[in-house]
């Protein structure tokens, strides 16, 4: 929230007003999970869906499992999306990597794919790294002004970065 003590908006002078609820962050934990989880459904079904058929590979819109994965998969884009009024963005970006998990259950009991030791091995380690980052990693909300980040733009390291990045792709 951007204002000053005039009531007016302004970008150079800011009140960050934080809700500390721990309810609202478990909320937006909660919200982010399902999120998340929703995201990689409606990605395998949309697979799922484009393989049914010819005609769904050539026009996806025509397969009903195609249109069912798109829904899903923008549902939980939405809520993904909302859970980042409630969570810090800390906290909520390492919980994406459910999906990894998700994805791994979904073609082992919808897809009846055998999962490998080394998979079982991934869903752990995946699952010890998102509950570490999200338990010991910083968990402040943060407020910058547009002056702030402006700022962050116009740093040469942030550019060289962005160029190295770039090339490297």
């Amino acid at each position: 929230l951007v204002h000053n003590t005039s009531g007016s908006a302004n970008a150079s002078s800011t009140a960050c007003e934080q809700d500390d609820n721990a309810s609202s962050v478990v909320a937006g934990i909660l919200m982010g999970v399902v999120g998340s989880i929703l995201i990689n459904i409606g990605q395998n079904l949309q697979a799922n869906g484009l393989q049914s058929s010819e005609e769904a590979r050539e026009r996806p819109c025509s397969s009903r499992l195609w249109i069912i994965g798109l829904s899903t998969f923008i549902a939980g884009s939405l809520l993904n999306f909302a859970a980042f009024t409630f969570a810090s963005a800390s906290i909520l970006v390492p919980i994406e990597a459910i999906q990894f998990v998700v994805n791994v259950l979904f073609n082992k009991y919808v897809n009846r794919k055998p999962i490998a030791p080394r998979m079982l091995v991934g869903v752990v380690l995946t699952v010890l790294g998102t509950v570490f980052c999200a338990v010991f990693g910083p968990s402040d909300a943060r407020c910058f002004t547009v002056d702030d980040l402006v700022a962050f733009w116009t740093r040469p390291l942030w550019w060289a970065h962005l160029v190295s990045t770039f090339g490297v792709a």
